[in-house]
């Protein structure tokens, strides 16, 4: 999806097609209070069995409609191909360039971007994973309830995602800030604010409904990511982008996998109040501490090692219907 966007989205859209990118919220938000009746219902089976079949709808959808460019699309007009050529002019290249893997994996840039998105993935994991857990065991609502609220958080994140996105391409188109004070800022709405919300959910853990209600906020605000871990890879390197965000997703996926064994040996034996309280103040504290790296050392510029070297290979780009100029 980064590689797509890369080629396809013009630079001063970018954040809003980044948006487009967590259509996993919106999955998981109907997941949760659907599978909670499909199991309350006909059996846990049939959840699995659901879920299964709409992702294999989708995933032969993509595979008819996506295409690697505009320059490779049969039906794009003339117009839209002109414009995205335009907008994203040569800040993609057009030659085969080999992956600087030394530079990449030395990067401190590349580094600190990692480690703000374990960060949040951190704490987008925590409440997909244990949230209907919280809400059940700790908070006292039955599965459906349980699966019902646990939804929230998610439609949160869905709709401060397009409103964050919206203001960050407002803000890039109008350059008003740097790229890296700006990343920096929506930093803080990605992971300082999600962080004080978190920790406030332990705090008022006694009224349920005002702990959902910091849970909500918390992830809700977490959406402001289009602007920060999510976009920074096209910052700091278009013409690779879609490599970095899958090493700075797959490293952060394999320590937010973490956060599922903490969290369940903290309720191993008892799933109370208290315990809840160490793991949402243990996600915020996450929040915290990659959010202060990356505000001292992270940046919105662009890498040297992002311009096509001497022994790079230039490809032959051609529109399957003859509608590049």
């Amino acid at each position: 999806m980064h590689a797509a966007i890369a080629r396809w989205v013009p630079p001063n859209e970018k954040s809003k097609f980044i948006w487009c990118t967590i259509g996993g919220t919106f999955g998981t938000m109907i997941t949760f209070p659907l599978c909670g009746v499909i199991m309350d219902t006909v059996g846990w089976e049939m959840a699995f069995y659901f879920t299964a079949v709409f992702m294999l709808i989708i995933c032969v959808t993509w595979y008819f409609l996506m295409h690697n460019t505009p320059q490779h699309h049969p039906r794009i007009s003339r117009a839209e191909l002109l414009y995205i050529q335009a907008s994203i002019g040569t800040d993609i290249s057009t030659t085969s360039m080999k992956f600087p893997t030394k530079k990449i994996f030395t990067s401190i840039p590349v580094g600190i971007l990692v480690l703000l998105h374990i960060g949040d993935l951190w704490g987008l994991f925590f409440p997909m994973s244990y949230g209907p857990k919280y809400m059940k065991e700790a908070l006292g609502f039955d599965i459906q309830t349980a699966g019902g609220l646990a939804a929230l958080p998610y439609l949160a994140r869905l709709v401060f995602g397009i409103f964050f996105s919206v203001i960050v391409d407002f803000l890039h188109t109008r350059k008003t800030l740097s790229t890296t004070n700006l990343r920096k800022i929506m930093a803080i709405f990605s992971h300082l604010v999600p962080a004080v919300f978190l920790f406030l959910v332990g705090v008022v853990g006694c009224d349920p409904y005002i702990a959902i209600a910091c849970l909500t906020l918390s992830l809700g605000f977490n959406g402001a990511s289009v602007g920060s871990c999510l976009a920074n890879p096209h910052d700091l390197a278009p013409n690779f982008a879609a490599t970095i965000f899958g090493i700075q997703n797959g490293v952060a996926s394999i320590f937010s996998a973490l956060s599922g064994f903490i969290a369940g040996a903290i309720t191993s034996e008892k799933s109370g109040l208290k315990e809840w309280q160490i793991i949402w103040g243990l996600g915020g504290a996450v929040y915290v501490v990659t959010a202060v790296c990356f505000m001292l050392w992270g940046t919105g510029e662009r890498q040297e090692w992002n311009e096509p070297q001497p022994t790079d290979v230039p490809v032959q780009m051609t529109n399957l219907n003859n509608k590049q100029t």
